[in-house]
């Protein structure tokens, strides 16, 4: 599906789709939005290595961003339902923080 966003760091790969990104946005700065929870803070250059990160595989997904950054994020994380805070790594403004806002 198509995000809609050009902005720097905008998702070239989304396989959940348009149902996670209604149920559970992130907003981060510049009013654009990255969806998910991260596993780990660090960038990722490939899936396989992303998913040895993941504690549960089959909920485990690798974003490969137009701008050349890789994040890894596992869908459904509850460590805080209500709010909490993810980052992800943008080759041109470093980690960057989101505010959950589910």
């Amino acid at each position: 599906s198509v995000l809609g966003l050009h902005a720097a760091g905008e998702l070239s790969v989304d396989p959940e789709g348009d149902v996670n990104r209604r149920k559970c946005p992130f907003l981060r700065k510049n009013n654009t939005y990255i969806f998910g929870a991260v596993i780990d803070t660090k960038q990722y250059n490939t899936e396989a290595e992303c998913r040895q990160k993941c504690r549960d595989k089959k909920k485990c997904r690798f974003y490969t961003y137009k701008n050349g950054g890789t994040t890894c994020y596992l869908q459904g994380h509850k460590s805080n339902v209500n709010q909490s805070v993810a980052t992800r790594f943008d080759p041109f403004n470093g980690w960057v923080s989101a505010i959950k806002l589910c």
